[in-house]
């Protein structure tokens, strides 16, 4: 004690961690029919392990490992493995695990609708609306100027002539 005042000892604990190694995910086993996929993974990550099993579009997992994970996104398998510092991810295509099956909105070998097809029928429906808007203004603007009218509209129609 110094002139009355107490002082106390702070102490600090300190612990260095390495950033989460790269998990393995590995097949069980696989089966295949035109209406069902049943695929069973192991997610291995440094020391801990998870079993999976996905069933085309939806991985069901066993409860108590928090440091690894599986998820299903489209026709890929993510085994994640995290800690503290970092998280790591290995990813597995399903398509090839399950040839025979063609139903289901995640797995379907047989789509005949890719992204760049989708992407394509939502611009060519963005640019008709575009243009039945123009047709339409363009109608609006020429029946004001067959009519004479010299109003407002001259900011939708700045090709009307001013007389």
């Amino acid at each position: 004690m110094l002139r009355g005042k107490k002082y106390g000892l702070l102490v600090n604990t300190l612990s260095v961690q390495e950033p989460a190694a790269a998990p393995t995910l590995t097949v069980v086993s696989n089966w295949s029919s035109s209406d069902s996929c049943s695929v069973t993974l192991n997610c291995t990550g440094l020391n801990v392990s998870l079993i999976s099993s996905c069933n085309g579009t939806f991985c069901s997992q066993e409860e108590g490992v928090t440091s690894l994970s599986i998820s299903l996104n489209h026709n890929a398998v993510s085994c994640n493995h995290s800690n503290p510092v970092s998280w790591s991810q290995t990813t597995m295509d399903l398509k090839p695990l399950c040839p025979l099956y063609r139903g289901g909105d995640q797995i379907d070998i047989n789509r005949r609708t890719t992204g760049k097809k989708t992407i394509g029928v939502i611009l060519g429906i963005i640019g008709g609306v575009v243009a039945i808007i123009s047709i339409v203004v363009g109608i609006v603007c020429w029946k004001r100027k067959m009519r004479g009218k010299k109003n407002s509209l001259q900011l939708f129609c700045p090709y009307a002539a001013v007389y």
